[in-house]
């Protein structure tokens, strides 16, 4: 979210009845990450290439991400894919059934 996008969230958010106090602060876009994890945070093509993105900008050479997304199309994650080997990202996936766990 551009700091103009946030900033006019930060002002409307008193109509909605919400304190200012409850969207994250903005993160300096120089600001780099040795981990990242997110939970559910592709749910079309389009998420996969904007999470790509945001991984390559925010972490740092050698860093590593963990994410945790159910399968709703597989088109979504073959955009992903794609997205990752366009930005020199390498990945891997783990199919986690129900009650185990991947090594």
């Amino acid at each position: 979210m551009s700091a103009v996008c946030l900033s006019l969230l930060v002002q409307l958010l008193p109509s909605f009845g919400l304190p200012a106090g409850d969207v994250p602060p903005a993160i300096p876009p120089d600001v780099k990450y040795q981990r990242v994890v997110g939970s559910d945070v592709m749910y079309e093509p389009l998420h996969a290439k904007l999470v790509a993105a945001v991984l390559a900008h925010r972490l740092v050479p050698g860093g590593c991400a963990l994410l945790c997304c159910a399968v709703r199309q597989l088109r979504t994650f073959q955009a992903f894919e794609t997205a990752c080997r366009q930005r020199g990202l390498r990945y891997r996936t783990c199919q986690v059934i129900s009650g185990m766990f991947c090594a």
